[in-house]
């Protein structure tokens, strides 16, 4: 029997189960609590971890590499899930109202809208690289050369904007 087989095996007969149970009473006691962070441990337990795990039974223990679309969709299940996850989190840390805990950072609005909007296009340009092996290269430099051009047509709309981010962030009142 080859070794690293076995070693999968193991860490997945163990590990699943143990990591299952764990996220579980965590998101039980962080929702009992009423804790920003049980919606997060609750989507990587249900969403996250499920097509982790298919993902790599098809790929490490049944060695279904010819599988190639299969494999591809799976793996696209799984980054919408660690895209709806990660989201989760963000939502939980920047908060749009007042801190209720000091590791939460308050932020406006638009400012969350910015990040998500970048962490969504982050991920989902590393899943259509990565997975289904799309050159996103020229996409990225139109991206990168529209976003010039805009930015040079609105340079004094822009200015004022960053300054009202600036003092937002500065918070003087």
């Amino acid at each position: 029997m080859n070794q690293s087989l076995l070693i999968w095996g193991a860490v997945l007969i163990f590990g699943f189960p143990i990591l299952t149970i764990v996220l579980g009473q965590l998101g039980d006691s962080l929702k009992r609590r009423e804790h920003p962070f049980a919606t997060f441990v609750r989507n990587l337990q249900y969403f996250v971890l499920p097509p982790l795990i298919l993902l790599l039974i098809f790929e490490q223990i049944l060695g279904w590499k010819e599988l190639v679309v299969f494999l591809q969709v799976l793996e696209t299940v799984l980054w919408i899930a660690i895209i709806y996850t990660t989201l989760s989190l963000l939502r939980v840390v920047l908060t749009l109202d007042e801190k209720y805990y000091p590791w939460q950072i308050p932020v406006a609005n638009l400012f969350f809208q910015v990040i998500r909007a970048a962490v969504i296009l982050v991920l989902v340009g590393y899943a259509l690289a990565e997975v289904w092996k799309v050159d996103i290269s020229k996409a990225a430099q139109a991206f990168g050369i529209g976003s010039l051009v805009i930015a040079l047509a609105l340079q004094d709309t822009l200015s004022n904007l960053v300054s009202g981010f600036l003092l937002l962030a500065d918070s003087p009142f």
